[in-house]
């Protein structure tokens, strides 16, 4: 393997200028370390930066300075500053998608999903007079938000602000008054969730509690049909739902416990429309009256998921997903039938009721949003508007086996006019948990790595719901092992296929992408030359302890639970690390996230930088004012974190 020049002297630069530590002496690069004794189950070791959890440690706050001076000096010259210039223009002609930073109250989180704003479930924002409605604010787009009450004739806000977090609501009737469902914990505590009236013109700390669970790891969502209000009570994999008195919080049992996962997507009259996976791997529509509880399936399962479901009017628009990307059928609910719709592109679908119509939004890999409009007289969508990439893009499919023997797919992107070899720099980027799908999506954030001529491969694995719930607790708990050998099949699939090779490719991920990501170079060292594991949940015997992280113990397993436990120290990539060659790593996190707190990239950064070899760099770099969200922060942060992450792995994968 032979280095470039750059590399070779920046390797030598941060070699001699690393300060050597004697007895009595620390310098601010080189993390100190304490011993802290843990025994769990039998279990003993030692957490040498168990302060890094201390957050307001002084010690903390120069050594993540002197980590990010580091990279400074590592990513310094022209790479980078073209990259800035780039950045700013793109996220400048992003912005009327990128400045909402953290306000969209019913944005898809990755560890919660809480409904979305859906006004046919009493979610709205704007009451029912239209005289109010509710704006979130949060400068660092973190999970805790304040609410703020806008009088639309007055054009002024009312005097209360309110703290929430993983927060939906709902109106009363009087529209002097919301109910709303909100942790009660700060930004970092992990207390559970209440339901609450509040007043207008009247402090939070007057709020009433309406209904607050007895287990701290509860979720709650409550939703109103017509004068109802039914209330989710979800524990273990569990839902139950009640109709519930909203002035006494007095909880009548509406629908007997539901194990899989029974999801509201709208409702019509008095039906209320939910998506189950209750004996549907791949899902099924589920029609239940709000006044008898009848429960009736209209949309029996069939061999695709499906994904989504979207009322409007008369008719129901159902999302399936085909190999990862959807396909789009129509249900008349006058006369039950149902029909695929034809569309002249393919991609992830999105639809939105426009004052009572369907608008349906369409983007892919290689594509940019192209949005469709109802025809009057054909009925059919019709092209309405179509953004354009800057240059010609192709996407196209491989397929891998996985390690329960399925077939699934890795989407590579690349630049139209390029030929992949084994000397193409690949970004590989992978999920693997939560439910969440990884479909085709345009990101503007790939663009100055492809014209440069690199390419990005996207893993399809198990955790996600892109093959039903099996292909979920495939990835799950015990199983969590599996996804980390199915993400490097995936990159053997690539290298075999000659997209790129070890001493070119990188691997890339966010929050349950960044355990994906440590876990996997813990594994695999020699399987990749770069790693970024961003926000990652890296003390996994630590997690449930911290913000959201009650809410992932369904997911991952508990500390407290003996199997859980000794599943979880062998996975934990920060308890996992031993003396090795791993690859260039740059972790990344956020100083104000409050879903998984910093301390997880803080520790594992540590800890890597302890161990790693001396001719591999192990940099940490940490987001200012920013929160969980990659879309959280400044304008000039956003920029500065994406130049310096991709400078990182321009400088490292091209030689």
């Amino acid at each position: 393997m032979q280095y470039n020049f750059t590399l070779i002297v920046s390797l030598i630069l941060i070699w001699l200028t690393k300060p050597i530590c004697s007895k009595g002496f620390e310098h601010d690069e080189i993390a100190v370390k304490e011993t802290n004794y843990e025994e769990s189950f039998g279990v003993q070791y030692i957490d040498h930066y168990r302060w890094m959890e201390n957050l307001g440690d002084p010690r903390l706050s120069s050594w993540l300075e002197a980590q990010r001076m580091s990279l400074k000096t590592f990513t310094e010259g022209r790479v980078k500053e073209n990259l800035k210039k780039e950045f700013s223009e793109i996220l400048t002609n992003n912005s009327s998608s990128e400045k909402s930073l953290g306000s969209n109250l019913f944005n898809k989180n990755l560890f919660i999903s809480p409904i979305k704003q859906n006004s046919q479930l009493g979610n709205a924002l704007l009451s029912p007079n239209k005289k109010y409605e509710i704006v979130l604010e949060s400068d660092s787009g973190s999970d805790l938000k304040k609410l703020k009450i806008l009088d639309l004739k007055n054009k002024k806000f009312l005097p209360e602000i309110l703290d929430v977090k993983f927060f939906s609501m709902i109106w009363g009737k009087d529209n002097d008054r919301f109910y709303y469902i909100s942790d009660r914990d700060g930004r970092m505590g992990g207390h559970h969730s209440q339901l609450r009236m509040h007043k207008l013109n009247t402090r939070q700390s007057e709020d009433q509690i309406i209904f607050e669970p007895e287990d701290y790891d509860t979720w709650l969502n409550l939703i109103k049909v017509n004068h109802n209000y039914f209330l989710e009570r979800v524990k273990s994999h569990k839902s139950h739902w009640h109709r519930i008195d909203i002035e006494s919080g007095e909880l009548f049992e509406f629908l007997p416990p539901i194990k899989s996962p029974f999801l509201p997507i709208g409702s019509r009259n008095n039906k209320i429309y939910f998506i189950s996976f209750q004996g549907a791997n791949f899902g099924k529509l589920i029609q239940v009256d709000a006044i008898t509880a009848q429960i009736e399936t209209i949309v029996p399962e069939t061999t695709k998921v499906l994904d989504a479901a979207y009322v409007i009017k008369d008719s129901l628009y159902l999302t399936y997903i085909d190999h990862t990307q959807h396909i789009l059928k129509k249900l008349n609910l006058l006369n039950g039938k149902l029909e695929s719709v034809y569309l002249r592109e393919s991609g992830s679908i999105y639809i939105k009721n426009i004052d009572g119509e369907a608008v349906m939004e369409i983007s892919h890999y290689h594509k940019p949003k192209s949005t469709w409009v109802i025809d009057k007289q054909s009925k059919k969508f019709i092209l309405k508007k179509r953004e354009k990439a800057p240059f010609d893009i192709d996407a196209f499919r491989l397929y891998y086996q996985t390690h329960h023997g399925q077939s699934a797919p890795i989407w590579i992107l690349k630049k139209s006019d390029m030929n992949l070899s084994p000397q193409t720099p690949c970004y590989i980027y992978g999920y693997g948990g939560f439910r969440v799908n990884i479909l085709p999506n345009y990101q503007a954030e790939y663009e100055p790595w492809l014209r440069r001529g690199g390419c990005v491969a996207f893993v399809t694995l198990p955790g996600g719901m892109e093959y039903g719930e099996e292909w979920h607790r495939a990835g799950m708990k015990l199983n969590k092992i599996n996804v980390f050998k199915d993400f490097a099949a995936a990159a053997k699939t690539l290298y075999e296929n000659g997209v790129s090779s070890p001493t070119r490719a990188a691997i890339g991920g966010a929050s349950n992408g960044g355990l994906l990501v440590a876990a996997t170079m813990n594994l695999y060292p020699n399987l990749f030359q770069a790693a970024v594991p961003e926000v990652g949940v890296l003390d996994m015997t630590r997690f449930e302890l911290f913000s959201g992280g009650k809410w992932w113990v369904k997911e991952y397993g508990s500390r407290f639970n003996k199997s859980d436990f000794m599943n979880l120290f062998n996975i934990s990539p920060y308890h996992q690390l031993k003396p090795a060659r791993y690859p260039h790593t740059l972790v990344i996190t956020s100083d104000l996230d409050d879903r998984v707190i910093p301390s997880h990239s803080y520790k594992y950064s540590a800890k890597l930088q302890e161990l790693q070899a001396w001719d591999r760099l192990a940099f940490l770099f940490t987001r200012k004012i920013s929160s969980h969200s990659r879309k959280s922060g400044t304008l000039d942060e956003r920029i500065s974190y994406l130049s310096h992450k991709w400078t990182f792995l321009i400088k490292t994968l091209k030689w």
